[in-house]
């Protein structure tokens, strides 16, 4: 079976829309779209350390923080730390 299974989430928005629950609102409705016309079954998405408002995004969209798998990467050309984030969707069950 080739089909995927796993998908990652990314996201990026303007400053200027920052606030308004636009993000939360767009990737519940592709979680809700993955969820209902694919077979992915796991999502999982990373976001940095110190960004609180993406990680209230991930929340509110049903994903878990895995504090285990924390890691480390070059960003910037500093090292930042980066949290991981996961779900299963409806059709794992």
């Amino acid at each position: 079976n080739t089909a995927k299974t796993e998908a990652e989430l990314g996201f990026c928005l303007s400053r200027i829309h920052w606030g308004y629950g636009i993000m939360s609102e767009v990737l519940t409705r592709v979680i809700s779209y993955i969820s209902s016309h694919t077979h992915i079954h796991y999502i999982h998405a990373w976001c940095r350390h110190d960004n609180y408002a993406s990680q209230r995004v991930l929340e509110k969209c049903g994903m878990q923080l895995a504090p285990q798998k924390r890691k480390q990467s070059l960003s910037k050309g500093t090292w930042q730390t980066f949290e991981y984030y996961f779900m299963y969707t409806s059709l794992s069950t």
